[in-house]
C-alpha cells in the first residue's frame, strides 16, 4: 500500500528549508514520484555463508580475509563480556535440554563502487529453540524503504551531504539484566570452540566431551527474539539525550536542530543514514561516536541497506 499524504505531512513542514517550500504533496498524482525523480540507486546482494564454506573459497584474499573476521567477531564477544561459560557438569538435565544453538555465519562487505571490501562474521543464537513466552517484548522496527528513497531525493534536490554508518556489535551493547528473564545458555559449535579455546586457554577447562563449549548469555546475542527491541529501545533512548526528536512517521527516523545545523537520522537496525550540511553531520558525527562504536562513511558514494546511492 502506498504512503498516505499523511505520512509526508511530517517529512514535508512548509516552514522547513529543505522539503519544497512551493509545493505541495496534493502536486502528485502518486507520492513515489517524489523520490524517482532524482535518486540513483542500484540494488546489491550479498550471499551469506558458513564457516565452512568460507573458508573453502578459491579467492586466498577471502579465505585469509574470512579467518580474520571469525577472530574479529570471537575477540569482540568476549571483550563485551557477552558470556559466562559453564561447565555442564554443574548443569541439571532440565537446563542442559533448554541449551540451544549457535551457529556463526560470514558475508562480503561490498565497498560503495561494488568492489570486495571485507568479511563481516556473525554468531548467531538460535532462536527459534527459544520458548517465546519467556522472551517479553520482541518488536522492533526498522526504516521504511519509503523513508530511505525520500531522505536520497530531499539530499539531492537541496545539495545536502550523505553520512553512513554503522554500529559495531549493536545488540550485544545491551545488558541482559539478572532476574528479568529466564538463563539463556547455548552451544558452540565445535570447530568455533576449538578457536575460542585457540584465543583464550582459560576456557580449555569448560569443554565438553563433545568438544563444544556452552556459555549463559550475558548479553542479547544477534537471533534472540528480544535482540532487536532491547537494542532500539537503546537508540531511541540515546538519540533522545542527543537532542533528537522520533517521529511519528517513522519510529526509526529523528530530526535534530534548524537551519544549516538541520538533520534528520534514519535507522535500519545498526546501520545509520543521515542528511544535512556539513557543519550538522560533523556534529552528528562526534556526538554519535561518544555513544557508539561506529564505522563512518562519508563522501559522494554511499552503500546502505542493500543500496548503492551516488
Amino acid at each position: 500500500m502506498a504512503p498516505s499524504d499523511r505520512d509526508f505531512q511530517e517529512y514535508m513542514p512548509s516552514k522547513l528549508p529543505f522539503y519544497y517550500p512551493n509545493r505541495t504533496v496534493e502536486e502528485y498524482e502518486y507520492p513515489y514520484e517524489i523520490f524517482t525523480h532524482q535518486s540513483y540507486c542500484t540494488l546489491v546482494t550479498a550471499n551469506r555463508m558458513s564457516v565452512r564454506q568460507s573458508l573453502e573459497q578459491e579467492d586466498e584474499r577471502k579465505r585469509e580475509a574470512s579467518r580474520a573476521a571469525i577472530r574479529a567477531e570471537i575477540k569482540q564477544l568476549m571483550d563485551v563480556r557477552a558470556f559466562q561459560p559453564v561447565q555442564s557438569s554443574g548443569m541439571s538435565e532440565q537446563m542442559k535440554r533448554k541449551i540451544i544453538p549457535s551457529h556463526m555465519f560470514l558475508k562480503e562487505k561490498l565497498l560503495a563502487n561494488g568492489e570486495f571490501d571485507k568479511m563481516k562474521a556473525r554468531l548467531v543464537a538460535g532462536g527459534n529453540y527459544v520458548d517465546p513466552r519467556s522472551v517479553g517484548e520482541t518488536n522492533a522496527p526498522t526504516v521504511n524503504p519509503f523513508t530511505v528513497f525520500f531522505m536520497l531525493n530531499v539530499a539531492a534536490e537541496y545539495s545536502l551531504e550523505l553520512l553512513t554508518a554503522d554500529i559495531k556489535g549493536a545488540y550485544l551493547i545491551p545488558d541482559i539484566v539478572e532476574g528479568t528473564s529466564p538463563d539463556v545458555h547455548v552451544w558452540i559449535e565445535k570447530s568455533l570452540s576449538t578457536m575460542f579455546v585457540e584465543m583464550y586457554p582459560n576456557l580449555r577447562e569448560y569443554l565438553c566431551d563433545n568438544g563444544k563449549l556452552i556459555f549463559k548469555l550475558q548479553k542479547y546475542l544477534y537471533g534472540l527474539p528480544q535482540a532487536a527491541f532491547h537494542f532500539h529501545q537503546h537508540l531511541s533512548e540515546r538519540m533522545k539525550e542527543l537532542g533528537f526528536t522520533q517521529l511519528t512517521s517513522d519510529r526509526c527516523l529523528w530530526r535534530r536542530g534548524s537551519g544549516n545545523m538541520r538533520i534528520y537520522v534514519c535507522a535500519h537496525v545498526d546501520d545509520l543514514m543521515a542528511i544535512g550540511k556539513p557543519e550538522a553531520l560533523g556534529q552528528f558525527e562526534s556526538d554519535i561516536k561518544k555513544v557508539y562504536d561506529i564505522t563512518v562513511q562519508r563522501g559522494l558514494k554511499h552503500s546502505y541497506i542493500g543500496l548503492v546511492a551516488t
